[in-house]
């Protein structure tokens, strides 16, 4: 989670933070609707470079929130 930045870029990391890893699927939180479905299109480029970053495996899958999602 402390490089998430690097990894992910600054624009997206000033608008979405990590909040868990289980089982494969590393949880982000959005800062509003707008940037969870623009993660959402970003998703397949995010895994690659999360999956470059610490290694194929360890992040299978993304579950992107907005605010105030259910949970």
């Amino acid at each position: 989670f402390g490089r998430w930045a690097a990894v992910v870029g600054e624009d997206i990391a000033a608008h979405a933070e990590p909040t868990a890893l289980r089982d494969g699927t590393l949880h982000v939180a959005a800062e509003s609707t707008a940037w969870a479905t623009q993660l959402r299109l970003l998703q397949t480029q995010l895994l690659a470079k999360i999956a470059a970053a610490v290694g194929n495996g360890v992040v299978t899958q993304l579950r992107i929130t907005g605010p105030n999602a259910p949970s």
